[in-house]
């Protein structure tokens, strides 16, 4: 038996757990309190489901290559095909931390591995993630990968080079 204590006094939150066989299906819950005189007295009805909040394992050997000037090729593996995935989203950020700002709209479909980001930033740091998006929407994440950018064009030559010394011996070089 439990008596309910006015609400000023009432410090926990009672609740109960369930664990259903499948989600997304609507069960019904109430609840039987019995009275100070042994009569059962039951509560409203209300509906619950369970739902996915599961996430899809992350993709493994993620690697990112340059290509040249603004194009990197992002290509990693997903060896589980199951049917909760919905695709792959590519993220690009300059630091490991990020934030990562996806460079497309849509997943990618399930079965591609590969994709071309033609806005690589060639003075910036480029990392990038792949995360894997399953049909409830959770995300599986993976580490951060770094793409070195091969640069191949060396600097210009210095233009206005001056130099001056003073009496101290100390060289201003502008």
């Amino acid at each position: 038996p439990w008596l309910q204590p006015p609400a000023d006094q009432l410090d926990d939150i009672i609740q109960y757990a369930d664990s259903v066989p499948q989600n997304y299906r609507n069960y019904h819950y109430r609840i039987l309190g019995i009275t100070p005189f042994g009569e059962l007295a039951p509560s409203e009805i209300i509906v619950g489901m369970g739902i996915d909040k599961t996430p899809p394992p992350s993709v493994e050997n993620l690697n990112a290559k340059h290509i040249n000037g603004a194009k990197v090729s992002v290509t990693w593996k997903y060896p589980k095909i199951t049917n909760d995935i919905a695709g792959f989203v590519v993220a690009k950020a300059t630091s490991m931390e990020g934030p990562f700002s996806p460079l497309i709209t849509q997943p990618l479909a399930p079965s591609v591995r590969e994709f071309t980001d033609t806005t690589a930033l060639p003075y910036l740091p480029n990392y990038y993630k792949v995360i894997a998006v399953d049909t409830s929407r959770n995300l599986g994440q993976s580490l951060p990968v770094y793409c070195i950018i091969k640069d191949s064009k060396g600097p210009s030559k210095p233009k206005g080079l001056q130099g001056y010394i003073d009496t101290t011996g100390f060289v201003r070089i502008v």
